[in-house]
């Protein structure tokens, strides 16, 4: 038998799975540092053992072993237990996958574990391979009445380097700027890019890739994996759980609901609003901030490469005039320097500038600038210059300029309106009554393997959404200091500027790069609180990621439908983003929070991916989680250009340099 979904339901890639009984007698003892530290050191005990609260379980891996030392039989129950039931299945599922011969691999404090599919040979493109693994995972689903195990199911393919570097060279390949580990190539997405770039095999790669990972493949291996635990389920047992049925349903059902998001209204100039492309509708109704450019001049200049100054002269000629029709700004005057490849020469011309002489600079850059390391970047080091002259630039790949493509023009016109301090659209705010503030906290890791953390605020202004501040820079050890000093100083900003009175309502939403933690973000917001406790303060934590093992297929090749929302607790949810892909966006409610209402902040979420002034074309993740984490990234990039001081951006605060 073969599982089908009908038109009307969606498939996800995870079957639900039903144990014969509830409760079960397991080894446990108290907790302690000394006693666990001894237990897990034991490699052949035949015994996984796992930390729950104060207590240590020992979960059996082989049949008829003796009771370890020190522990007593305990009867247990999934819904107590639910993580200690998710190990055992784990571990069921791992015996019966090493009893087929198969080599599991699990990542570091990740949920997920992994195995080559042996029936599927490797795909050889050059001296890269693609090796086909399975990707498997548990996770409970709590629900208030009850808990759900389930198994998630994707096939993923990992490139290989299996020759060692001189190999590469003898093949006359660049390997100079690569990373590898005793002469050994590390299939780094950088590595994979240079290696496919200077052998001249991308677009083959593209091809296969595409044909690889296309969802009727990985659709066909989903439903036959699901099909073999069906017909095999006596054979998955582990010796303390035994399995009564894997169920592979479409959803909604019984379990899982399913319901829609419509996407939010957009305002423009006036709070006027219409249907149709945001690109037309700024035509017709004018952007939402055109008195603040309304008869004023706009000064750029554009540093354009003497070797092809034809094709950058005719896209900053089409730029010119995209701003005039979509932005309705008919005065910006572009002066034109031309430069060769030596990039002191460019910083020269810039030391000339006065400060914040034009708003705006224009840079071209080849595709080979746009992979240099931090410290070596000409893109950085032009970027900080300007910056110091308090000046935001755009940077434009001469391969772009040659082509002069259109869908190109219109977003980084809108790129360059963003980055003037300009406001295209704002979108609709349902509910105007409360007080309410988003913080969206994003992270990147630099070239040294330190975390850096930046912060953007969304605000409502006269019932509907704007981008607020956006805000550089942290490490992880100033965290939270650094967000109890961002979400102070945004609070008394907004209580001043809306004299709001004592005892009136105010609502924080804080979208996190991580789950929230007591030492971080708690702390952080508890001494806020503490701060304006004359405030009747709410907030609600939530965790946006692509992070996660669940995946989604609509009529298996059909797109997800933008805006579908799967309730699967009423702290956790997935949000489709529309695309081609098949991976939801995953919304976790932290348990602490004071605001709970999980849809309305998923709709918030979808709102937000609305509101990037990045591209006419709806993001797939909200402002929130996007320019944080952007910002982060380029100042931390910065941050590498000698002499160059984070303060220098104080001044363009208001401004969306980054995007």
């Amino acid at each position: 038998m073969n599982y089908r979904t009908t038109t009307n339901q969606l498939q996800p890639n995870f079957a639900e799975i039903e144990l014969a009984t509830a409760e079960i007698n397991i080894y446990a003892t108290q907790y302690s540092d000394e006693l666990f530290n001894e237990c897990i050191s034991e490699n052949n005990s035949g015994y996984f053992y796992y930390r729950d609260g104060s207590y240590i379980y020992a979960l059996p891996e082989k049949e008829n072993i003796a009771r370890p030392i020190g522990f007593e039989e305990e009867k247990i129950n999934c819904k107590d237990k639910p993580y200690i039931f998710t190990r055992l299945i784990d571990i069921a599922f791992k015996l019966l996958f090493e009893s087929l011969g198969r080599h599991i691999y699990r990542k570091k404090y990740s949920s997920i574990s992994s195995f080559q599919i042996t029936s599927e040979d490797p795909f050889k493109i050059g001296e890269l391979e693609l090796i086909p693994k399975c990707e498997y995972s548990i996770q409970p689903v709590i629900k208030l009445e009850k808990v759900i195990f389930i198994i998630t199911i994707a096939k993923e393919y990992k490139p290989v380097f299996n020759q060692s570097l001189e190999i590469y060279k003898q093949n006359g390949i660049d390997t100079r700027d690569w990373d590898y580990i005793d002469d050994r190539v590390v299939a780094t997405r950088a590595n994979v890019k240079k290696y496919l770039e200077r052998s001249n095999l991308q677009s083959k790669y593209d091809g296969a890739i595409n044909r690889l990972r296309s969802k009727e493949n990985e659709f066909r291996f989903i439903e036959s994996t699901f099909n073999y635990f069906k017909k095999n389920i006596s054979n998955i047992n582990s010796p303390s759980i035994t399995f009564k049925s894997v169920s592979f349903l479409g959803v909604p059902n019984a379990n899982f609901e399913q319901s829609l998001i419509k996407k939010p209204t957009q305002y423009y100039y006036n709070k006027n609003t219409t249907r149709g492309y945001i690109d037309g509708a700024l035509e017709q109704l004018k952007p939402l901030s055109y008195d603040l450019f309304n008869g004023k001049s706009i000064s750029i200049c554009a540093f354009i490469p003497k070797s092809d100054a034809k094709q950058c002269e005719r896209f900053t000629n089409s730029l010119q005039q995209k701003l005039a029709k979509i932005f309705h700004l008919f005065n910006v005057n572009i002066d034109t320097f031309y430069v060769g490849d030596d990039r002191r020469e460019h910083l020269k011309l810039i030391s000339e500038f006065g400060n914040k002489e034009y708003d705006l600079a224009i840079i071209f850059l080849f595709r080979r600038d746009k992979i240099q390391k931090n410290s070596e970047s000409a893109y950085n080091r032009l970027k900080a210059k300007l910056i110091s002259k308090q000046i935001p630039s755009q940077s434009i790949l001469v391969e772009n300029a040659r082509i002069n493509n259109d869908f190109t023009l219109k977003n980084v016109s809108l790129n360059l309106y963003s980055k003037l301090g300009g406001t295209p659209w704002s979108i609709e705010k349902e509910g105007i009554d409360e007080n309410e503030f988003i913080i969206g906290v994003g992270s990147t890791i630099n070239e040294e393997g330190v975390r850096n953390i930046g912060f953007a605020s969304v605000f409502d202004h006269f019932g509907s959404y704007m981008v607020g501040s956006c805000s550089p820079l942290c490490k992880i050890d100033d965290y939270k200091e650094s967000l109890r000093n961002y979400l102070s100083s945004i609070l008394t900003e907004i209580i001043d500027s809306r004299s709001i009175v004592k005892n009136s309502k105010i609502r924080l939403v804080f979208h996190l790069f991580k789950d929230a933690s007591r030492k971080y973000e708690l702390s952080a917001i508890n001494e806020c609180l503490e701060e304006f406790s004359e405030y009747e303060i709410e907030y609600a934590i939530v965790n946006i990621s692509y992070n996660h093992p669940f995946k989604l297929f609509n009529n298996v090749t059909d797109q997800l439908q933008r805006g579908c929302f799967i309730r699967l607790t009423d702290n956790h949810a997935l949000l489709c983003m529309g695309g081609n892909g098949s991976r939801p966006l995953q919304i976790r409610l932290d348990i602490r929070s004071t605001y709970k209402d999980l849809f309305e902040l998923s709709k918030q979420v979808l709102f937000f991916s609305h509101l990037s002034h990045c591209s006419f074309k709806p993001s797939n993740s909200p402002v929130t989680t996007i320019y944080p984490q952007r910002l982060a990234k380029l100042t931390s990039d910065l941050l590498t250009v000698p002499h160059w001081d984070v303060d220098m951006l104080h001044g363009m605060k208001e401004k969306l340099w980054f995007i």
